[in-house]
């Protein structure tokens, strides 16, 4: 079933996310410019902590007798929570729509990266965006990465000034944000 995919029940399935998992780190281990997440918005597909942990001691694992090592992310919650106690291997932790900030200090004690990863639904206008990296960096955030609707396959240099969407995203707003 759909909702046992990203789980431990099903060894033949597992097999082939493993291998995925392990070709996907070994091809990108030269990069310095990659961190995994081990999945995107889980607690909308029905994904298995133990799943989730599971993937992470792989990429450790994966990347033990490789060069480089990277910093594997996990994607929490929308907006916050308290996390107990991190899935180990973890060394970020992903939120969306963290507005206001207050993950970060619900979770600082962790002495982990914490991530506003996915941003929007706030209208197409800059400021949105700018207001909400500068709370979130300002509260001790460690990284932010906005969504840009302005990059389409059409508009691969992030043109497009006329986007539907639940978000916001410019040539201005990346100017501001570097």
């Amino acid at each position: 079933p759909r909702t046992e995919v990203f789980t431990l029940k099903h060894k033949d399935l597992l097999a082939f996310q493993e291998a995925f998992v392990k070709k996907a780190v070994t091809e990108l281990n030269s990069f310095d410019n990659v961190y995994f997440e081990i999945c995107n918005e889980p607690y909308f597909a029905g994904v298995a902590d133990d799943w989730q942990a599971h993937i992470a001691q792989l990429i450790a694992d994966t990347e033990k007798d490789l060069p480089n090592r990277h910093l594997i992310a996990q994607n929490i919650a929308n907006n916050q929570k308290k996390i107990d106690k991190p899935t180990p291997h973890v060394s970020i932790l992903n939120f969306h729509y963290a507005r206001p900030p207050e993950t970060v200090a619900l979770n600082y004690r962790h002495n982990l990266p914490i991530a506003d990863d996915e941003t929007g639904f706030d209208g197409k206008d800059d400021v949105h965006y700018r207001t909400e990296a500068w709370d979130f960096l300002m509260a001790g955030g460690a990284a932010y990465d906005n969504l840009d609707y302005s990059f389409t396959a059409n508009t691969p240099a992030g043109t497009l000034k006329d986007f539907k969407s639940p978000g916001g995203g410019s040539a201005e707003l990346r100017q501001s944000l570097a």
